[in-house]
């Protein structure tokens, strides 16, 4: 998804060969991402409407990855 990279670009990550390292990369870029990308408000409307995460994506047109980001953060 390109919110998540431009996260990698704007935190200045590189790729590093360091399993622990890189995972903490992709999990800050995915939660930056969310942020962005998911309106508090009409996710929970969406909570409201629907108890199917899928759903929730679907229209906040985002991932399960960056949808599963915001809820855990």
């Amino acid at each position: 998804m390109l919110a998540h990279e431009i996260q990698h670009y704007l935190a200045g990550d590189r790729r590093v060969p360091s399993l622990p390292w890189a995972m903490k990369q992709e999990r800050r870029a995915d939660r930056a991402a969310a942020r962005r990308l998911i309106d508090p408000n009409a996710l929970f409307d969406l909570q409201q409407a629907s108890d199917d995460p899928g759903v929730w994506a679907y229209e906040l047109q985002v991932t399960g990855d960056i949808l599963l980001a915001y809820l855990t953060a």
